[in-house]
């Protein structure tokens, strides 16, 4: 009986770092500037642990890759 089903809204993707509710190259960009970065994670790049290490790398790459689901181009 859907008379009393409710709506639910799904979180955005993980790798979604601008809050648009996709996985698109602006993502990306800033994955591959967080990943460059020789520091400790700073908040704005938590999003992008995919592996849930602590540690952005190119092990969570192949992750990133997955949840891909806008655009590749602006």
């Amino acid at each position: 009986n859907l008379d009393h089903a409710r709506l639910v809204e799904l979180p955005a993707p993980n790798a979604d770092s601008d809050g648009d509710g996709n996985v698109d190259l602006r993502d990306f960009a800033m994955f591959k500037d967080c990943v460059s970065q020789a520091q400790e994670l700073g908040n704005a790049c938590f999003t992008f642990d995919l592996t849930s290490d602590l540690v952005l790398d190119l092990n969570d790459l192949p992750l990133f890759v997955e949840e891909l689901s806008g655009p590749l181009s602006d």
